[in-house]
């Protein structure tokens, strides 16, 4: 077994904290959290019926027990006191992002209409989705990524877990213009600094709302629509010859190493590697 490995990223601004602990064997005695915890056990046994998976550790939340194996996802509600043993011979790893509840509320406010803070009631669920969100999260956090993104990814993770622990998710309506008014502004403007809420206000829709009604008609976020968009541009740009320093500030990307980052993670390769591959052949003389 390697050497542990723990890395931590706040985002005071934004309210939130992730983690990411690989390859743990550590006893966690009882203790609480002043955030809300969502934690997702890494799942590297996909093929393994869920049932038939090695049970890494032991979460006992209010004097009761329960198992954790690969892929599993446990909550926890602030200040609610909770311990964790490892337990087999093997390690686990996982991904936590911890909520302020202050920001929980704001959430909500947006999501449900009301302010109260949920009590989260089981402790242990299983979702892919939120295991990739929870991911997505800490790669966010970690990569100091702008806020459009952080608000879906957290808007998506408290609305996943409303789904997965309520048993419901949470009442919207069809309201503001049509989807394509929305994306043709993003075409057109798509150089230009967006978020959430300037989206939304132009065009009749809460943020929660907005991110909802998107994902489920184009099959993919307004950050994803958008960073799309702008990669799409940037190819182009990149084909005629410009230099990726320079297409990254025509496609609205004031850092060039993030713009290299989405640039690769959409293209599957970096600009410069795009451009070796793109390049046009010298005419014979």
């Amino acid at each position: 077994m390697g050497e542990e490995i723990r890395t931590y990223y706040c985002d005071s601004e934004f309210g939130i904290e992730v983690c990411h602990f690989q390859q743990i064997k550590h006893d966690f005695p009882i203790h609480f959290h002043e955030y809300y915890i969502v934690g997702a056990i890494e799942n590297d046994c996909r093929e393994t019926p869920w049932e038939e998976r090695e049970i890494l550790m032991e979460l006992v939340y209010d004097k009761k027990p329960y198992p954790l194996r690969a892929g599993d996802i446990l909550l926890c509600n602030p200040y609610d006191c909770h311990s964790c043993r490892h337990l087999g011979n093997g390690y686990y790893s996982y991904y936590n992002v911890a909520i302020r509840p202050d920001v929980m509320r704001n959430v909500l406010q947006c999501i449900r209409g009301r302010e109260a803070l949920p009590d989260f009631s089981r402790q242990v669920i299983q979702n892919d989705e939120l295991q990739c969100l929870v991911r997505e999260m800490y790669e966010a956090v970690k990569g100091n990524e702008g806020r459009f993104l952080k608000e879906e990814l957290l808007f998506s993770i408290v609305d996943t877990l409303f789904e997965q622990n309520a048993g419901q998710g949470a009442e919207w309506e069809e309201t503001g213009v049509s989807l394509d008014c929305i994306c043709a502004y993003i075409e057109e403007h798509f150089n230009s600094h967006m978020d959430l809420d300037m989206l939304g206000g132009m065009f009749g829709y809460s943020k929660y709302h907005l991110i909802r009604v998107f994902s489920r008609e184009k099959g993919i976020s307004p950050h994803g629509y958008l960073e799309s968009i702008r990669i799409k541009r940037a190819k182009l740009l990149l084909r005629e010859g410009c230099a990726p320093g320079i297409a990254a500030q025509k496609t609205g990307y004031y850092d060039q190493s993030h713009f290299t980052k989405v640039f690769k993670r959409i293209v599957g390769l970096t600009p410069r590697q795009f451009i070796r591959y793109n390049r046009k052949p010298l005419p014979r003389i």
